[in-house]
């Protein structure tokens, strides 16, 4: 069942507003750790792909010039705090991995037709910067790492594509990784 919550929140309290994007961001994380991958990409994609996702999670205050003292302390009053926090780079992460997951198999099949759907502009963005750089060590990041699985899963080796995704850090932490569920799913 789905809702149409999403049109209506612009309309909603800021509060409203990030506590709607800090459930939905979660719900998203849950999917994925289910190893719903099309969901999680779908739930996920409307908070990343807005530079301001920080912001809208209510995690780092926003880059306005003109600030009135009244505006500064609301916004301070609304940020989360510390331990409260999502961790971003596991978002990112996550977002980066379903994105890989859902735009590897559509660039294969459309690989010599002109109509190519970009699932997410933020995988796009960091292939074409791995594209453009002149060598590559070894990975360092999670970043390196989902490139790296994107090229194998690209040449249809999905050990190596798996092997470079559990060797993240913040996926090989996860109970769903240790107790197999994840690896299931994926694999």
């Amino acid at each position: 069942m789905k809702t149409h919550i999403n049109q209506v929140i612009s309309l909603q309290h800021v509060d409203n507003q990030i506590l709607y994007n800090r459930a939905l961001t979660q719900t998203g994380m849950a999917a994925f750790r289910l190893g719903k991958v099309t969901e999680s990409h779908e739930i996920l994609n409307d908070i990343c792909q807005n530079s301001k996702y920080k912001e809208l999670l209510a995690q780092k205050f926003s880059s306005l010039q003109e600030k009135s003292s009244e505006y500064e302390a609301e916004e301070k009053r609304r940020q989360i705090p510390f331990h409260m926090t999502i961790n971003l780079q596991v978002l990112d992460c996550i977002h980066l991995i379903t994105s890989m997951l859902i735009e590897i198999p559509s660039f294969a099949q459309h690989q010599f037709t002109m109509h190519k759907n970009v699932a997410s502009k933020n995988f796009k963005r960091l292939i074409d910067y791995y594209d453009q750089r002149a060598f590559n060590l070894a990975a360092e990041q999670y970043r390196d790492n989902i490139v790296l699985a994107a090229r194998a899963l690209n040449k249809s080796d999905w050990e190596l594509a798996i092997q470079n995704i559990f060797n993240i850090s913040f996926i090989a932490r996860l109970p769903e990784f240790e107790s197999g569920i994840l690896q299931q799913n994926l694999v």
